[in-house]
């Protein structure tokens, strides 16, 4: 019988995490003392960090432009020139962004930003030597999409159901029904063992047909008929399975109306919303509901962001440039938003990705790599520097693990460690969030 009742509450978990929505809180809860949020920004198909943070020397840019030779001849005079590098001083260890990162280069002018270098999973700490003795305990099916984008937001391969995100929210016992939330495609990374995940679309919460701001009779009488009917007010299930199906819908009902008259009229995020900018448009949402934090009357939250297309394996110059301005512009404009609403030092925005890529081109594209390049963003982060170790832009050194793909020197365990800490977890949280953060440095990255 236990394992029945196991099944049933997976199966009710997994289902509620697919809701549109849930109910608000009681007014039992409290009003917040404090509060803060993580925002993740999966940036999906693995980014060419290389193409992203170049050096400025003109050694070492040579280097990166021997390396690159077959892809960067057919580009444009000029594209990718060294003096056209936008520089990262003091302490952006003599590197620079390409141009169509300006946003980003703004933020971390301003002391808004920071550079993660050379981050990615690991089980502990690896050497190439170790890799070519084959005494490396390393990360499960690396180069696999799927697989590392799930181990980025989880901690394991694809098939797990619990990401780091939501984990935080389950050791602070501070979830909420808007807790956890991911715009316009369900994540993981926001998905806990007691806190749902919840999906909304950046365009608003869609009401049921017939309740979108209009009555159908003076009396109501059909909107009543409506409602029940939408709630399954009249509905008997046959069993406990179909009564918590039944009540999960009724759930779902309820919040969609009562959120959306927080959220779909709501003026908070609409600096954050940019022309062609997918990205922009989910940011402006989770501004929205960062907007109505006390009413929804949550402490935490965690948020679920993407921007795709990053599998740039052939003619990465005619796609990786229009991505790189689309991000840069986006976490710019949201930083600008969070920063006049007053709260820049309680939102910290951060990327993550499959992987980084092969630093040798193979003609017009990379290839699958490891470690890569990442930013954290907000006004508690300690910004305008490069933390971590980039590697030589070059082959055959230490962490290069092939073609100029890095070995990652910080894990995700100390990336995610280092938020969460800020976040306000303790070290028994930190452990039960991250299982395996014993085995480095849990103080290596100063992020805040």
């Amino acid at each position: 019988m236990a394992g029945c009742v196991q099944s049933r509450r997976s199966f009710l978990q997994a289902l509620g995490a697919g809701l549109t929505v849930a109910t608000l809180p009681s007014g039992a809860w409290a009003q917040p003392k404090d509060y803060k949020a993580l925002v993740c920004v999966t940036l999906i198909g693995g980014v060419d960090s290389h193409d992203c943070l170049v050096p400025v020397s003109q050694s070492a840019y040579g280097s990166w432009q021997r390396a690159r030779s077959a892809m960067l001849q057919p580009l444009d005079e000029g594209q990718r020139a060294r003096e056209n590098l936008l520089t990262l001083t003091p302490g952006g260890q003599g590197m620079g962004f390409v141009p169509e990162l300006s946003g980003l280069h703004t933020l971390y002018e301003r002391g808004d930003l920071a550079v993660v270098a050379n981050a990615g999973p690991l089980v502990e700490p690896v050497t190439r030597q170790a890799i070519a003795d084959k005494t490396a305990v390393l990360p499960p099916r690396l180069a696999s999409h799927n697989d590392q984008r799930s181990i980025w937001q989880t901690n394991e391969p694809e098939g797990a159901t619990t990401g780091w995100g939501g984990r935080m929210i389950d050791a602070m016992a501070l979830g909420g029904d808007f807790s956890s939330v991911s715009v316009r495609r369900n994540a993981s990374f926001v998905v806990g063992q007691t806190t749902p995940g919840l999906t909304i679309n950046p365009g608003g919460v869609k009401l049921p047909f017939g309740f979108e701001e209009r009555r159908f009779s003076r009396t109501g009488a059909l909107d009543d008929i409506l409602r029940d009917h939408f709630r399954g007010v009249r509905t008997v299930g046959k069993g406990a399975f179909e009564n918590d199906i039944i009540a999960l819908q009724r759930r779902a009902y309820d919040t969609s109306i009562q959120l959306a008259r927080l959220v779909n009229d709501n003026p908070a995020g609409a600096d954050a919303v940019l022309e062609k900018n997918p990205l922009s448009e989910q940011l402006a949402m989770v501004a929205r509901l960062i907007s109505v934090q006390r009413q929804l009357g949550v402490q935490r939250q965690v948020f679920s962001v993407f921007l795709s297309k990053f599998d740039t394996h052939n003619n990465q110059f005619r796609v990786l440039p229009g991505l790189q301005r689309t991000l840069g512009d986006a976490l710019l404009a949201f930083q600008n938003s969070i920063n006049a609403m007053g709260v820049a030092d309680q939102v910290t925005t951060f990327t993550i990705s499959d992987f980084g890529r092969t630093l040798v081109s193979n003609a017009s594209g990379t290839d699958h790599g490891w470690g890569g390049h990442h930013y954290v963003m907000g006004g508690a982060v300690k910004g305008g520097r490069v933390l971590g170790e980039v590697p030589p832009y070059e082959t055959g050194h230490p962490l290069d693990w092939r073609r100029g793909a890095m070995i990652p020197t910080l894990s995700i365990e100390q990336y995610g460690g280092a938020l969460g800490t800020w976040f306000g977890l303790d070290a028994d949280g930190l452990r039960s969030v991250f299982p395996r953060i014993g085995n480095f440095d849990a103080d290596k990255l100063a992020l805040f």
